[in-house]
C-alpha cells in the first residue's frame, strides 16, 4: 500500500526532471556558431607597367603586429588568395624577410596604406561572410650606391649600417650593411630619403635628401667622426 502511494509522485518527478534537462540542451541549440573565415583575393602587378608579379609572398598582421594565417603567393599571373578570421589587418605584399631580402625581385614591399613602408592609415577591417579584394601595386628599386669614411680609413665594424627614411614623414623604409671597406648599395624606390650611417662608436650622421626618380644614384662619399 505505502508503495502504491508513492509511485505517483515518483513518476511525476522524473517528468520534471526530464522536461528541465530538456530546456537546458535547447538552449544550447540557440548558441550562434563562430563566423568562418574569409577569402581575401587580390592581383600584385608592376606599378610602372601593370604586368603581374609573381612568386610574391602577401602576409597580413592583426593590430599587434602579429602575423595570422600562413603567407598566400601570387602565381604567374599575379593572383594571391588567402582566408582571414573577422578583424582588423595591415597587410604587406613582397615582405622582406631573411629568405627575401629587400631588392631580391627589383621591386619594394607594398602594404596596404598604398607606401612601400607601414602606415597608420593602412589597416583594413574583414567583416562576417564578406570577401575583399585587395591588390597590391609594387615600385620598382634604383640601386643608391656610395660609401662610408672613417678618420684615420679605420675599417667598419660588421654591424655597420645604413637606414633610410622617407624624407617627408621619417617613417622608417628599410637597411642594407655597409662593406668593412664602407661601401654599400641601397635599392629604393623613386622618392625622397634621407640616409642614416649607423657605425658603432661613431657619430650617426643623415645625409640632405636623396632623390631617386628612375634611375640608380651615385651619393658622394660621408666622413664620419669618432663619438664625443
Amino acid at each position: 500500500m505505502i508503495v502504491a502511494l508513492a509511485l505517483p509522485w515518483l513518476l511525476a518527478a522524473l517528468l520534471v526532471g526530464c522536461q528541465g534537462a530538456g530546456d537546458r540542451g535547447g538552449g544550447s541549440g540557440d548558441e550562434q556558431p563562430s563566423p568562418g573565415p574569409v577569402r581575401i583575393s587580390g592581383k600584385v602587378t608592376a606599378a610602372d607597367s601593370d604586368e603581374p608579379v609573381p612568386y610574391v609572398q602577401v602576409v597580413f598582421f592583426d593590430l599587434s603586429g602579429n602575423q595570422v594565417g600562413p603567407p598566400g603567393n601570387s602565381d604567374l599571373s599575379g593572383h594571391y588568395q588567402l582566408e582571414l578570421p573577422p578583424g582588423r589587418y595591415t597587410g604587406v605584399a613582397n615582405i622582406v624577410n631573411p629568405s627575401h631580402p629587400l631588392g631580391w625581385n627589383g621591386f619594394a614591399p607594398s602594404w596596404t596604406g598604398g607606401r612601400p613602408y607601414k602606415t597608420p592609415d593602412g589597416t583594413f577591417e574583414v567583416q562576417p561572410g564578406q570577401d575583399l579584394k585587395i591588390d597590391f601595386s609594387l615600385q620598382r628599386l634604383r640601386p643608391c650606391k656610395g660609401r662610408v669614411i672613417l678618420t684615420g680609413e679605420a675599417e667598419l665594424p660588421a654591424s655597420s649600417s645604413v637606414a633610410a627614411l622617407d624624407a617627408g614623414s621619417g617613417q622608417y623604409f628599410g637597411e642594407v650593411t655597409m662593406t668593412s671597406t664602407g661601401e654599400y648599395e641601397f635599392p629604393l624606390p623613386d622618392g625622397e630619403w634621407l640616409l642614416a650611417f649607423n657605425v658603432p662608436g661613431y657619430a650617426q650622421r643623415t645625409t640632405l635628401k636623396t632623390v631617386v626618380a628612375g634611375s640608380s644614384v651615385e651619393l658622394p662619399p660621408q666622413t664620419l667622426v669618432p663619438a664625443a
